[in-house]
This record gives structure tokens, sequence and C-alpha cells, in this order.
């Protein structure tokens, strides 16, 4: 997922949420930031190099700077029962998410993707 700050607004800290629909979990994620003055991370007490100890539904982050035209990116791997369920972004900031590019289905199929070759990689065997 790539976040943009597009609006006319500087935020000296911006903090967000994303939640999973049901039958959905997050098991992992890697965040970028583009360089060590702009910082993404996780509201929690994990290490970044430790495995999530349980898959969860909801997940925090906070960037610091978010100014215009900023550009934070967030891997998240997720795994689903049947069909993937929604995700949700959500923040207490005066904003509204806007989806930018890929339209949602193509979208979900790329992050489907990329967790598949995440999981073949990890267990050295193709999946069908």
């Amino acid at each position: 997922m790539t976040l943009v700050n597009k609006g006319n607004q500087d935020f000296e800290k911006f903090v967000f949420g994303i939640t999973v629909g049901d039958g959905s979990r997050i098991i992992d994620f890697r965040v970028t930031s583009p360089d060590r003055y702009h910082v993404m991370k996780a509201i929690t007490s994990r290490k970044p190099e430790d495995p999530i100890p349980e898959p969860l539904t909801q997940l925090d982050f906070r960037m610091a700077p978010f100014n215009r035209q900023d550009t934070y990116i967030v891997d998240i791997y997720f795994t689903y029962e049947d069909t993937p369920g929604s995700v949700e972004l959500s923040t207490a900031h005066p904003i509204r998410f806007v989806e930018l590019g890929l339209a949602g289905e193509k979208a979900k199929g790329m992050a489907i993707g990329v967790f598949r070759t995440a999981v073949e990689k990890q267990i050295g065997i193709k999946l069908g």
C-alpha cells in the first residue's frame, strides 16, 4: 500500500489504522520510509525483526512527518478463509482516503499474488 499526501496540509505526525474484514487476518508487514527524516512505524511493542505473535484484524501506524507529496509504503501480508475480506483505512485526522491508480479488484489480485509469492518463497513449494 502506498500512502501519498496529495492534500494541501502538512502533518507533523499522522496516525492511521487498517482494519481487515471478517475471515481475514494480518500476519506480517514491512514499512518503507523515504529517508531517515521521514519515519513510519507500527504502533505496537513488536520489534521490526520479530514476527507478529498472533494474526491481527487491526493495525495502527504513525508517520512523522507526513508533508505534502510525502510518500510512504507499507506491505501488509494477510491470510483469509474463502475470499479476501474488506480492508478499511481510518484516521482521526480531517482527511479523506482516496484510491490512487489501480482499481480495487486489480489491487486485491496483486496483493494476493504478492502474498502467494512470499509464501512460496518461504516454504519452497509452488502453490497452485
